[in-house]
């Protein structure tokens, strides 16, 4: 699971124990005192900016941008993920198409690139092998 993943992950882990707290403060709220009320106050504006500060950081245009760089990265597990690279290119308005070419093109480079290193390697565990 990439770390993106993880995050969205924890975003909606968050907010469900969010909606879950404001469900126990509204219940709890039925008491009548001034202190209760200020602190169940106190509490929702701290759940309102941490709800707001994760929606800031993490909405759909941001996770499109962290999953298009994280795509760009050729040790991720993700390297080259079309859908991933067509979001991202769809927040500048890219040309798609050309941008799926280029994938596909990228992607048998590296698989060449790939069989021509194991190429290499088993040629050299030949020629060791012949000389010892």
């Amino acid at each position: 699971m990439s770390d993106i993943q993880k995050a969205c992950n924890c975003f909606q882990n968050f907010s469900m124990k969010i909606f879950t707290l404001r469900k126990r403060v509204n219940m709890i709220r039925r008491r009548d005192s001034p202190e209760f009320d200020s602190y169940v106050q106190d509490v929702y504006e701290i759940i309102d900016k941490v709800d707001a500060e994760f929606e800031r950081r993490y909405n759909k245009d941001n996770i499109a941008i962290m999953k298009g760089i994280t795509s760009l990265c050729p040790t991720s597990s993700k390297y080259l993920d079309q859908s991933a690279l067509e979001e991202f290119a769809a927040l500048f308005g890219a040309d798609i198409e050309a941008l799926s070419h280029e994938i596909m093109r990228r992607k048998i480079k590296s698989i060449l690139r790939t069989v021509v290193n194991l190429e290499t390697l088993y040629t050299q565990d030949s020629d060791n092998g012949d000389n010892g």
